[in-house]
């Protein structure tokens, strides 16, 4: 422990999805049981979410990462110390383990990952990644996609994905 009854070293789970394998609820249940995680000993920081059209996810950490090939941290208005503000949140919170959640994380390139490794090295990390069967999981994907007007069928879907 350092002086300010911090643990010395601050274990992180790092949720990355993917998408369409539960992650929106597992991301809810996190944001609506902040005070129960933090009597644990474990912070899901609000840093990253707040301010957020996905207020429940860490998505404006990922989109720090991906600005440069997709633009979306100055789009959002994406503060650029927010990687900073997230870690000093977590040593500041005093729990010995932290949570940060985006299915964006898993689409990040090898460079992307670089860093983001780089912004975690002082802590502790365990990847979490969620399976679906996957032809459950491309189903599902599929349906998105029909809701949101596409009216290709699932084959030529499958084939052009």
């Amino acid at each position: 422990m350092t002086r300010t009854g911090a643990p010395d070293r601050v274990h992180l789970f790092l949720h990355i999805g993917p998408h369409k394998t539960g992650t929106t609820t597992i991301q809810r249940y996190l944001a609506l049981n902040e005070q129960a995680l933090q009597q644990q000993g474990i912070v899901y920081p609000r840093s990253g979410r707040e301010n957020s059209i996905v207020p429940d996810q860490h998505a404006h950490l990922v989109w720090l990462l991906s600005s440069t090939r997709a633009g979306f941290a100055d789009y959002h208005k994406v503060p650029s110390d927010l990687w900073l503000r997230v870690v000093d949140e977590i040593r500041a919170s005093g729990a010995s383990k932290a949570i940060l959640s985006s299915e964006g994380f898993s689409l990040l390139t090898s460079d992307e990952v670089g860093q983001l490794k780089e912004m975690l090295s002082t802590l502790s990390v365990t990847i979490l990644f969620y399976l679906r069967r996957p032809h459950d999981w491309i189903q599902s994907i599929y349906l998105e996609h029909v809701r949101a007007g596409t009216h290709d069928s699932l084959e030529a879907y499958i084939e052009s994905s």
